[in-house]
């Protein structure tokens, strides 16, 4: 009778080195997948990025001869000439708050201060109260009262749609008040020529 083969736990047989192999080679081969996928993503991103910042670079370039040909042209029309100014104001739309505050220090100095508008209709004061969301602001007190002078960098240019409906309101300048009440400046020294209260 044959003796039957004992095999010995501590040496692998043919078919367990066999299957540690490929399984071996099969995670080998996830490994290099992975590092391949990985690479293509990295080079592919890397790409995309510089890709980006080249068209940024090209937008930023063309933004710097646009706002040169602009800081130009304002040179040129601020030397004397208010009414172009204005035109351009009209042109730019987006730079018109800017420009209007360049226009009022250019334009020349008026010898007497602006007086205040004697009064609104109860419809502006509506519209005025409306356009601004004006809201009382019960635990505060006014700061300013008419003639005061405030300091431009307070203000802003009252914009179009409100000169617009009251064209009374073109080229003066705004805050709103601590107690929420809209006060509107005009002339080189910005005195407060109207208050108008919240409801």
């Amino acid at each position: 009778m044959k003796e039957p083969k004992v095999v010995s736990k501590t040496e692998p047989d043919e078919r367990s080195v066999a299957g540690a192999l490929a399984a071996q080679s099969t995670l080998l081969q996830l490994v290099i997948g992975i590092c391949v996928v990985v690479v293509i993503a990295a080079v592919g991103g890397g790409y995309a990025l510089y890709h980006q910042m080249t068209l940024l670079d090209r937008r930023v370039a063309s933004l710097q001869r646009s706002m040169q040909a602009g800081i130009d042209r304002v040179s040129t029309l601020t030397s004397g000439n208010s009414t172009g100014i204005v035109a351009l104001l009209k042109e730019h739309g987006s730079v018109d708050q800017k420009l209007t505050r360049i226009e009022s220090t250019v334009a020349p100095k008026a010898s007497t201060a602006p007086s205040p508008i004697a009064s609104l209709s109860p419809t502006e004061t509506a519209g005025l109260r409306a356009l601004f969301s004006l809201v009382r602001h019960a635990d505060a007190s006014p700061r300013f009262k008419l003639g005061d002078k405030i300091p431009a960098t307070d203000l802003k240019p009252v914009p179009e749609n409100v000169y617009q409906a009251i064209p009374r309101l073109q080229g003066t300048n705004f805050l709103i008040d601590q107690n929420g009440a809209l006060v509107v400046t005009a002339g080189a020294d910005n005195s407060v020529i109207l208050i108008v209260e919240p409801a």
